[in-house]
């Protein structure tokens, strides 16, 4: 008799297990099919304002205001297989957004050559295009033909990284996991450098993702965390949080490893860990953060006033008025009082 409870007990248990995996891939592919759904929107949007504005009044930035709208479609392209585990194409509906994509290219090509250049939206928003009208080869080819003339490392820089997060992304799509990942670190290196920001959330938990695609699983855990510790409340961190679950990895954010970690005189993760304190809300971060004014630099002091004012509890308040009555800078000291302020009347109000 208690072998047979034991065993029906186990039957029930696994049934559950399986009705909730199935209720979650049901979820998962609905949630996909949505994506879908609003990218083929985008497109379409796109593609009325393009009719709406053939001449474009002879404008590069009306022309660009249009193509903006790639700025949406892109993320949510290069973080669709990390969020649902298949290939966009392989979703039910990627032949219409296919369809609309070639009608859109057509539209495009009356400013190829006039208007599409490498510096605004609109080069990675054709190669986009080429790539969803399922001409991968040419956007890669177009994508390989920019070399920034000029003398400027970090203009270079700046030109290249978004288009090597692009070939990194159109790579990935097609299956080819070690030139998408080969991109991915280029890209990375340049964003050191680079005028422009990428979504820092994206590009790591990217990493993260080419990495244990690549067999590399010990640098992926790291990145993984390294998401999940510096990016909160991100779609980066939503993802690498349940990459590591599933590894049965992950290790909850705390102050001190920050803290050991990122907070390295010359690391490369300095300002996103500052800013990763306040975020968290440690009960420690006000202290740490404040801890290092003294001795920050100006670029550093600036992101730790930051800090402190997303912090925006009681802890922050003294130090931000030390610096307003302290600092040698003008600067530091209006964005401190400010910040003072406006923590101030949330709490007292």
């Amino acid at each position: 008799m208690r072998n047979r409870l034991y065993f029906m007990s186990v039957v029930v248990l696994l049934s559950a297990a399986f009705i909730i995996a199935e209720d979650q891939i049901g979820r998962d592919v609905a949630t996909s099919d949505n994506e879908l759904r609003t990218i083929h929107s985008l497109l379409t949007e796109t593609l009325r304002n393009m009719g709406e504005h053939k001449s474009f009044e002879g404008t590069q930035e009306l022309f660009e205001g249009t193509l903006v709208v790639f700025t949406k479609i892109m993320p949510k392209l290069a973080i669709f297989e990390l969020e649902f585990g298949v290939q966009p194409k392989d979703i039910n509906g990627w032949e219409e957004i296919e369809n609309t994509a070639k009608d859109l290219l057509s539209e495009f090509r009356q400013f190829d050559g006039k208007k599409i250049h490498i510096y605004g939206d609109s080069l990675t928003a054709y190669c986009t295009l080429l790539e969803l009208a399922g001409k991968q080869k040419k956007a890669l080819q177009v994508l390989n033909s920019v070399n920034p003339d000029t003398p400027c490392g970090t203009w270079y820089a700046t030109v290249l990284m978004p288009l090597e997060l692009l070939k990194s992304a159109i790579y990935q799509r097609i299956g080819n996991y070690a030139e998408s990942l080969k991109e991915q670190e280029t890209a990375i290196v340049h964003s050191h450098v680079s005028f422009s920001f990428p979504d820092e959330d994206i590009l790591y938990v990217r990493y993260a993702f080419l990495l244990s695609k690549n067999n590399r699983e010990t640098e992926a855990i790291l990145n993984y965390q390294r998401t999940v510790d510096l990016y909160p409340g991100t779609a980066g961190s939503r993802i690498a949080r349940k990459a590591l679950i599933e590894r049965n990895a992950l290790l909850e954010p705390a102050a001190d490893r920050i803290d050991e970690r990122y907070l390295k005189p010359d690391g490369d993760d300095k300002y996103a860990a500052i800013l990763a304190l306040a975020k968290h809300k440690f009960p420690t971060s006000a202290e740490i953060i404040s801890a290092r004014l003294n001795k920050a630099g100006f670029w550093e002091r600036g992101r730790l006033i930051h800090a402190l004012g997303i912090l925006g509890d009681k802890a922050a308040i003294s130090s931000l008025n030390t610096i307003v009555t302290t600092s040698d800078y003008h600067d530091d000291r209006i964005n401190a009082l400010a910040l003072q302020r406006k923590i101030m009347l949330k709490i007292y109000k």
